[in-house]
């Protein structure tokens, strides 16, 4: 499922060369899951059809821009970065940047205990 393209990215990191694409791609891959595994509700069999039917032309504008800051997170952040390097002080181990959730808040359904 293609929600946000790979030249979509390119220009949101910047990125003017082809040399990183395929790494790229995989890490446009990754981000798009981790976007929509939070906004996924299994238990809503109509959401899950909304959610499929999404393209890079209908998926909302707000979902693109989670899935490219997830994307920037994983460029940035390769797992070969020290601890010393990365701020932690806005996110906590486990969950998705307080950006990224903040976009996605609409599109998300709370859990009650």
């Amino acid at each position: 499922m293609i929600l946000v393209t790979l030249q979509q990215a390119k220009q949101h990191l910047r990125i003017t060369s082809s040399d990183e694409d395929e790494d790229l791609e995989r890490k446009l891959d990754h981000a798009t899951a981790i976007v929509l595994d939070y906004i996924g509700r299994s238990s809503d069999a109509g959401w899950t059809a909304t959610i499929a039917a999404w393209t890079e032309i209908t998926a909302p504008m707000v979902v693109q821009a989670a899935i490219l800051r997830v994307c920037a997170n994983l460029y940035q952040f390769r797992g070969d970065d020290s601890d010393k390097d990365r701020d932690w002080s806005s996110e906590r181990e486990g969950y998705l940047a307080p950006d990224v959730t903040s976009l996605l808040r609409r599109y998300r359904d709370p859990v009650l205990a």
